[in-house]
């Protein structure tokens, strides 16, 4: 009987959702630009520039220090006047070394000298003593630490054995609330300026892509309506909602079997199937070539809950490494790619966070349930291997 209550449920709420899919469909609301012209992670040309342009007061939205002025409210920053405040996209501070030096995502400055410092990271992962590198910059500066929820950052980025970065002045904030926030209040101000206003209406769209936050206020209010209905409803809501985590647990079970079937089919070795909801756990294929040149083909999230993911070509055995197959697909992909489309580390000659799923939202287990997921990994794996034995033949 419980069980029939449940699909009840579920169907009243499947009905619902169809709903609001139509009227997102008939109303344009699916339209996007960012996903339309694939920047939706790209930290630096897409996020950081849309970022910085609003911060500007010199920026070509036209009003001034205005949504600065919110900015520095909003997060309750003090001493810093945005009349006439600097902002610069990839400020190089200096040459790299163990504790000074780098590139800052967004540097803030005002007519005193007074600067704010934004580290933004969309799935990039945390370099080591990076944000010390930023803090001795600027010693009184504070340091914004951007994600998409609010991660800490990494002790071995903002620590050493002889220095650690003040609390006061290393400030965690996300894109999911903090950055949402600001740019609502935004959109409030640029009500008059309807191109503006529809151009930081898209932006928030796509954050909340990003952060798993598409359903409509309209959706939520009528769902949350049919599940207080009646008794049965509330408890079968309650039911269903302490169980989603074990079934998206069987769901990864069975994209993992569904990729194991796929890979022995065409002479693809998984060797390494830990791929759950806790940071650096790993999906790992291999082939013959790949294994000659001690290689893989790696996927692995660098935070809990499936988030950061980063794919890539990593050493099997890191005591083996070779400098001249590093060298080759280091250069092999800068032809591929450009410069800034991948990166390299001790672990992965060559890795990347686009191509298959950064995070993973609701799309990506649906995916699993028409066996889809599998597809777009042997695929990738696919043209990782042929990337490999190209560039290993300069």
């Amino acid at each position: 009987m419980e069980i029939n209550n449940i699909t009840n449920l579920l169907n009243q709420v499947s009905a619902i959702r169809k709903q609001y899919e139509k009227v997102a469909e008939l109303s344009g609301e699916n339209f996007n630009i960012f996903k339309i012209l694939k920047l939706t992670s790209d930290e630096v040309r897409t996020h950081s520039a849309f970022l910085a342009e609003l911060l500007n007061p010199q920026g070509s939205h036209g009003q001034k220090d205005e949504f600065l002025k919110i900015f520095i409210n909003h997060l309750k920053i003090t001493d810093f006047i945005a009349e006439n405040a600097n902002i610069k996209v990839e400020h190089h501070i200096a040459y790299k070394t163990e504790d000074e030096g780098g590139r800052i995502d967004i540097l803030l400055k005002d007519k005193n000298g007074k600067h704010i410092i934004i580290e933004n990271k969309i799935y990039a992962g945390d370099q080591e003593n990076q944000l010390i590198r930023y803090h001795n910059f600027d010693q009184n500066a504070p340091i914004l630490y951007l994600t998409l929820y609010g991660n800490e950052a990494n002790d071995y980025t903002k620590a050493t054995k002889d220095q650690s970065i003040p609390d006061e002045l290393l400030k965690c904030i996300s894109y999911k609330t903090d950055i949402i926030e600001w740019l609502e209040l935004c959109r409030k101000e640029a009500a008059m300026h309807p191109i503006l206003r529809e151009s930081i209406t898209q932006y928030i769209n796509l954050i909340k892509y990003l952060t798993g936050q598409t359903m409509s206020e309209e959706l939520k209010n009528e769902i949350a309506e049919n599940i207080v209905n009646s008794e049965i409803n509330f408890k079968s809501a309650e039911l269903i909602s302490n169980n989603i985590y074990a079934a998206k647990l069987l769901l990864i079970s069975n994209f993992k079997n569904q990729l194991q079937i796929q890979a022995s089919n065409q002479s693809i070795d998984l060797i390494d199937d830990s791929l759950n909801f806790t940071a650096h756990s790993n999906l790992t294929l291999t082939s013959h070539f790949l294994k000659e040149n001690n290689l893989c083909f790696s996927y692995a999230p660098q935070s809990n809950n499936l988030n950061d993911i980063c794919n890539g070509i990593r050493w099997l055995d890191l005591t083996m490494q070779s400098d001249d197959v590093r060298a080759k697909l280091i250069e092999f992909a800068r032809i591929e790619f450009g410069s800034n489309n991948f990166k390299s580390t001790p672990y992965y000659p060559v890795h990347w966070y686009d191509f298959l799923p950064k995070t993973w939202d609701n799309n990506v287990f649906v995916k699993i349930i028409h066996n889809k997921l599998a597809n777009e990994f042997i695929s990738r794996f696919k043209l990782i291997e042929e990337f490999a034995k190209r560039a290993l033949m300069i």
